[in-house]
């Protein structure tokens, strides 16, 4: 079933840095973890050391091991795919392109951790192309990908609330689906402006959502 996305997300209201009067998410007060990615805490930059004990983290009812240090290579690598790919949109299709990640790890067919998926060839374009091919390679090759930074006040927000985001739906925070399972996405007004035509599997997959510029589909 379609379903047209027009709401914003309302959950764990604080007092920290705000995207829009339409935008309330936050890490706990208490969460120190968090804040620190989120960057909420100026005085604590959280780099945890690779290897150690792993703990289950529940990805869409997939239950997969990772120590902390594979945790923030994911959540690090979910900011830089959303940055890449949705940061002209509002806090939903933020949020979508997470989704759709996070589907894709539950998925058959797909890798089975984040960042796999997020630095496959061309899975999203808009982290295969440019200056973003060197950090996939890097990536791939299993590195720690550099926090997600920017001197702009505004995207300093965006990103704020990118790293929230990610920390919680990492976590196992529901913070809702709002692409209804998809796996896929696109964006036509893009394709038309490339010259492209629509995607061969846009016209066999459901249509589950449409949100900002994005189309969304599941197979």
């Amino acid at each position: 079933m379609l379903k047209v996305v027009s709401a914003v997300i309302a959950l764990l209201a604080s007092s920290s840095p705000s995207l829009s009067g339409d935008l309330e998410i936050h890490c706990e007060v208490t969460d120190i973890e968090c804040r620190a990615f989120a960057g909420s805490i100026s005085n604590i930059d959280y780099e945890p050391e690779k290897g150690g004990a792993k703990r289950i983290y529940d990805i869409r009812g997939r239950n997969i091991e990772m120590t902390d240090w594979e945790a923030e290579r994911a959540r690090r690598c979910l900011v830089f795919v959303a940055y890449r790919e949705a940061r002209g949109e509002d806090p939903n299709g933020i949020l979508a392109v997470m989704n759709v990640v996070l589907n894709r790890v539950a998925a058959n067919g797909f890798p089975n951790d984040i960042c796999s998926v997020v630095s496959q060839r061309w899975a999203f374009e808009g982290v295969t192309r440019g200056s973003a091919s060197k950090w996939r390679r890097h990536v791939q090759a299993g590195g720690m990908p550099a926090k997600l930074t920017s001197k702009n006040p505004n995207e300093q927000r965006l990103i704020y609330y990118m790293r929230v985001m990610a920390y919680l739906l990492v976590d196992g925070h529901d913070l809702g689906d709002v692409t209804n399972g998809a796996t896929h996405y696109f964006a036509p007004v893009a394709q038309s402006k490339l010259n492209r035509s629509t995607p061969k599997w846009a016209e066999e997959f459901e249509l589950t959502a449409v949100i900002g510029d994005h189309h969304f589909f599941k197979n």
